[in-house]
Protein backbone atom coordinates (compact mmCIF):
# COMPACT_ATOMS: atom_id res chain seq x y z
CA UNK A 1 0.00 0.00 0.00
CA UNK A 2 1.02 3.73 -1.25
CA UNK A 3 1.34 6.09 1.82
CA UNK A 4 -0.27 9.46 1.11
CA UNK A 5 1.74 12.14 0.15
CA UNK A 6 2.84 14.00 3.77
CA UNK A 7 4.66 17.51 4.92
CA UNK A 8 6.86 16.72 8.48
CA UNK A 9 6.77 18.54 10.92
CA UNK A 10 10.36 19.87 10.23
CA UNK A 11 9.12 22.05 6.95
CA UNK A 12 5.75 23.37 8.54
CA UNK A 13 8.04 24.73 11.44
CA UNK A 14 10.34 26.53 9.81
CA UNK A 15 7.35 27.86 7.36
CA UNK A 16 6.71 31.88 7.99
CA UNK A 17 3.55 33.61 5.94
CA UNK A 18 4.52 36.10 3.12
CA UNK A 19 4.42 38.91 6.52
CA UNK A 20 6.82 36.74 8.17
CA UNK A 21 4.42 35.56 11.13
CA UNK A 22 4.29 31.84 12.28
CA UNK A 23 1.53 29.60 11.53
CA UNK A 24 -0.77 27.59 13.23
CA UNK A 25 -0.44 24.31 12.16
CA UNK A 26 -3.95 21.85 13.04
CA UNK A 27 -3.67 18.27 11.35
CA UNK A 28 -6.61 16.40 10.73
CA UNK A 29 -5.06 13.52 8.99
CA UNK A 30 -1.02 12.27 9.86
CA UNK A 31 1.43 9.71 9.59
CA UNK A 32 3.94 8.33 11.34
CA UNK A 33 7.42 7.40 8.77
CA UNK A 34 10.46 6.04 10.67
CA UNK A 35 13.39 8.05 9.88
CA UNK A 36 17.35 7.11 11.00
CA UNK A 37 17.45 9.59 14.43
CA UNK A 38 20.72 11.50 13.52
CA UNK A 39 21.78 13.57 16.88
CA UNK A 40 23.73 15.86 14.85
CA UNK A 41 21.22 16.94 12.26
CA UNK A 42 18.37 17.66 15.18
CA UNK A 43 21.15 19.31 17.24
CA UNK A 44 22.11 21.59 14.10
CA UNK A 45 18.33 22.51 13.86
CA UNK A 46 17.94 23.53 17.47
CA UNK A 47 18.56 27.11 16.66
CA UNK A 48 16.65 27.60 13.69
CA UNK A 49 13.42 26.10 15.10
CA UNK A 50 10.25 28.24 15.92
CA UNK A 51 10.16 26.43 19.55
CA UNK A 52 7.15 28.49 20.47
CA UNK A 53 5.08 27.03 17.72
CA UNK A 54 6.00 23.59 18.17
CA UNK A 55 5.14 23.31 21.82
CA UNK A 56 1.96 24.94 21.23
CA UNK A 57 0.84 22.33 18.51
CA UNK A 58 2.67 19.08 20.63
CA UNK A 59 -0.66 18.74 23.21
CA UNK A 60 -2.84 18.64 19.99
CA UNK A 61 -1.11 15.82 18.53
CA UNK A 62 -0.56 14.15 21.78
CA UNK A 63 2.80 14.34 21.80
CA UNK A 64 4.06 16.93 24.56
CA UNK A 65 5.13 14.54 27.17
CA UNK A 66 9.36 15.16 27.58
CA UNK A 67 9.58 17.86 25.70
CA UNK A 68 9.93 21.37 27.90
CA UNK A 69 8.01 24.55 26.88
CA UNK A 70 11.56 26.39 26.74
CA UNK A 71 14.29 24.70 25.26
CA UNK A 72 17.34 23.93 27.55
CA UNK A 73 20.58 25.31 26.85
CA UNK A 74 22.18 21.72 27.07
CA UNK A 75 18.71 20.46 24.75
CA UNK A 76 21.61 19.17 22.19
CA UNK A 77 23.92 17.23 24.75
CA UNK A 78 20.20 15.26 26.00
CA UNK A 79 19.79 12.40 23.76
CA UNK A 80 16.78 11.79 24.96
CA UNK A 81 14.99 14.94 24.57
CA UNK A 82 16.67 14.94 21.11
CA UNK A 83 15.41 11.70 19.74
CA UNK A 84 11.80 13.03 21.19
CA UNK A 85 12.25 16.15 18.99
CA UNK A 86 13.47 13.93 16.34
CA UNK A 87 10.36 11.78 16.20
CA UNK A 88 7.79 15.02 16.00
CA UNK A 89 10.42 16.82 13.33
CA UNK A 90 11.17 14.06 11.09
CA UNK A 91 8.57 10.79 11.68
CA UNK A 92 5.55 12.90 12.06
CA UNK A 93 3.61 14.21 8.64
CA UNK A 94 0.82 15.93 8.09
CA UNK A 95 -1.23 14.60 5.27
CA UNK A 96 -4.34 16.92 5.31
CA UNK A 97 -4.61 19.90 7.70
CA UNK A 98 -5.05 24.06 7.69
CA UNK A 99 -2.12 26.27 8.37
CA UNK A 100 -3.40 29.69 10.05
CA UNK A 101 -1.31 32.95 9.82
CA UNK A 102 -0.85 34.29 13.89
CA UNK A 103 -1.17 37.47 12.03
CA UNK A 104 -3.31 38.22 9.42
CA UNK A 105 -5.64 34.78 10.70
CA UNK A 106 -5.47 33.56 7.14
CA UNK A 107 -6.37 29.61 6.74
CA UNK A 108 -4.17 27.95 4.09
CA UNK A 109 -5.26 24.12 3.40
CA UNK A 110 -2.89 21.53 3.49
CA UNK A 111 -4.08 18.49 0.82
CA UNK A 112 -1.98 15.49 0.63
CA UNK A 113 0.71 16.81 1.82
CA UNK A 114 0.79 20.35 0.37
CA UNK A 115 -0.02 23.78 1.65
CA UNK A 116 -1.93 25.53 -0.59
CA UNK A 117 -0.57 29.10 -0.72
CA UNK A 118 -2.24 30.86 -3.20
CA UNK A 119 -4.28 33.77 -1.94
CA UNK A 120 -8.39 33.25 -2.06
CA UNK A 121 -10.99 36.36 -2.49
CA UNK A 122 -12.26 35.96 1.03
Amino acid sequence: QTLPPAMRFLTLNMMASPSGAPFQITPTEMKTEEVEFNPDFISRMLPRLNWKALVEILPSIGKSEGIPAELPDEADEDEELLKKIHHVLMELEVVEGTLKCTETGRVYNITKGVPNMLPTDE
